[in-house]
């Protein structure tokens, strides 16, 4: 048991102390990559301040070499002298200008010229000339339109005024009224008794009737008689104008 445990104190004791080696490489390989990556840095900064500087120095150079030297401006010598200007014999002489001998009219002797260009003919000024034609008539209520028109197609309109004569009609209607009516005049035969006859031959009838019944009351003949019957009303249906209107427009009057 002893044995054992002695063992298992001298594993532990062996494994502390490679632990320990572990831990002391891993910081001592730490230090060596943080010192390389310093330096890898500052070799690159040293690096890029050198292209920097080299840069710089070629654009200086450049820009010197682009900017004009004094020896290149144009001295007084260079400029063109009074020699140079076209004196007046340069000028075109009068003789060069086309005489009149070129004219088409009047052709010149020499063969060698041409003939002049004929002059272009102007084309005539349109003048318009329009027409006029009522395109919509006038009527009472609304204006009319008349339509003027130039052989070319061009054309304006212009408004023609309403008439304001309207087309009247009567508007009818019917109602009820009372009418009166006078009595019919009748003439006749009047006897003593009191009675009225149509005519002669009904009073005779009358009489002998009387006489045959043993009548022996007053049936005289009293001579003509005339009446009249009694008046009276009846409804009727009339027709009347209420009102006019115009048949165009319908404007009521």
């Amino acid at each position: 048991m002893k044995k054992k445990i002695s063992i298992l104190i001298i594993l532990c004791m062996i494994f502390a102390m490679l632990t320990a080696c572990n831990s002391s490489t891993t910081d001592e390989m730490k230090d060596k990559l943080k010192d390389k990556y310093e330096t890898e840095s500052a070799e690159s900064e040293s690096e890029k301040d050198a292209t920097r500087s080299d840069t710089e120095s070629e654009k200086e150079s450049e820009t010197e070499t682009k900017k004009p030297t004094e020896t290149t401006k144009p001295t007084e010598n260079t400029k063109p002298t009074e020699t140079t200007k076209p004196t007046e014999n340069t000028k075109p002489t009068e003789t060069t200008k086309p005489t009149e001998s070129v004219k088409p009219s009047q052709p010149s002797t020499g063969g060698s010229q041409t003939p002049s260009k004929p002059a272009e003919t102007q084309k005539p000024v349109h003048t318009h000339s329009y027409s006029g034609t009522v395109t919509s008539q006038p009527t009472c209520a609304n204006a009319g339109v008349k339509t003027y028109t130039c052989s070319c197609g061009d054309s304006y309109t212009e408004s023609i005024p309403a008439t304001r004569n309207h087309s009247w009609a009567d508007h009818t209607a019917t109602r009820d009224k009372q009418v009166w009516h006078e009595g019919a005049t009748h003439s006749g035969i009047a006897c003593a008794c009191g009675q009225v006859f149509n005519s002669q031959a009904e009073y005779e009838t009358h009489t002998l009737d009387r006489a045959l019944a043993g009548d022996n009351g007053n049936h005289s003949n009293c001579g003509p008689y005339t009446y009249k019957d009694e008046g009276y009303y009846s409804t009727e249906t009339e027709t009347y104008i209420d009102y006019q209107y115009c048949t165009v427009c319908g404007t009521h009057k």
